[in-house]
């Protein structure tokens, strides 16, 4: 029984170190996704800014500010969803961050009762061993004493 145990044990340890790792491989790339989208966020601000028209006689026609502002205010605006996109996807990594945490107790505590089993296993083991060489000093002393 005790032996099924500890293989039952070494199966489901085994599951939960594969959920582990998927676990972290779900945070690892919610953590690459928020970096692109903060470089995208930042690229966009910076797009927004440096857009200014820049006059080529010195004036500038109504047409072309309102062009120009029409412009500024897309990139802005897309600046804006990609901020919001940001915002939900570091919730996400907080949410797989807590998922990773989550794996990492519960496969500890697995790797603690499959030791636990384990040391009882090998102490039980000590034991008929010892047992079984008590038995054949007892013969040989018996044997021994009557010789």
């Amino acid at each position: 029984m005790s032996r099924q145990l500890h293989a039952n044990l070494d199966q489901l340890h085994a599951l939960r170190e594969r959920s582990r790792d998927q676990a972290q491989q779900r945070l690892a790339e919610q953590q690459r996704l928020c970096e692109r989208i903060a470089g995208t966020v930042s690229r966009l601000e910076m797009l927004a800014d440096s857009a200014a028209p820049a006059p080529a006689d010195g004036r500038l026609t109504a047409t072309l500010l309102a062009n120009h502002a029409a412009y500024k205010d897309r990139v802005l605006d897309l600046a804006r969803s990609q901020r919001q996109a940001l915002a939900n996807g570091q919730a996400a990594a907080a949410t797989a961050r807590a998922e990773l945490m989550a794996e990492v107790r519960r496969e500890a505590a697995l790797a603690q009762a499959r030791d636990q089993v384990g040391e009882r296993l090998a102490r039980d083991a000590r034991r008929q061993e010892q047992k079984a060489q008590d038995a054949v000093a007892a013969q040989s002393w018996q044997r021994g004493g009557r010789a």
